[in-house]
């Protein structure tokens, strides 16, 4: 059996999403390496240490968010050159996550101000705001082409529904299923 050197680094290393890669953090260094031959493919300087790293559902890209300093920073594995670095300002960032296309990042400010939704290939990108919860408020449809969205909008919860084609509201539903469904339960 052959072990490799030992490897420091500041946070969990993540495989990528094809396994063929595997991304270690060093102080402010992201290093991609082969995850056989442990080989290392690329080096990213970020502007601090990143918090964890994020790949993107094809491994095309890899995402570093750094909350304390209220910034996301990006990466492409197919153009090494490429980069992108997302902020929030004061406000700062909560929260980041992929959308299924890849080529969108969903941030959360902190305090629950706004998520943001990023394009990475064209320079848009959509405000929904006051999520309810930071890291917890969003997920997507089982194809992708639907983002649910826990809202608080004067004094209430709310579900929106967003079309990820446009980011733009499809419906809204003040009570949610699962809440309906369980007001309707009889006591044992």
């Amino acid at each position: 059996m052959d072990f490799s050197e030992k490897m420091p680094f500041s946070i969990p290393c993540e495989y990528s999403p094809c396994g063929e890669m595997l991304a270690t953090v060093q102080d402010s260094k992201l290093l991609i390496r082969d995850s056989e031959s442990l080989e290392v493919l690329a080096v990213f300087k970020n502007e601090g240490v990143a918090s964890k790293i994020l790949w993107s559902p094809d491994s095309k890209f890899i995402m570093c968010p750094q909350y304390k300093r209220g910034l996301v920073q990006i990466y492409s594995m197919d153009d090494k050159q490429w980069k992108c670095r997302i902020s929030e300002g004061i406000a700062g960032i909560a929260a980041a996550a992929w959308a299924p296309s890849c080529r969108h990042v969903l941030t959360t400010q902190d305090f629950q101000l706004q998520l943001t939704i990023w394009s990475l290939t064209e320079e848009k990108r959509w405000i929904i705001k006051s999520p309810k919860f930071s890291n917890k408020c969003q997920t997507f449809s089982h194809d992708g082409k639907f983002l649910a969205v826990v809202e608080r909008k004067d004094f209430h919860d709310y579900i929106g529904i967003y079309h990820c084609d446009s980011w733009q509201l499809v419906r809204v539903q003040r009570e949610c299923v699962l809440c309906v469904a369980l007001d309707k339960l009889q006591p044992l």
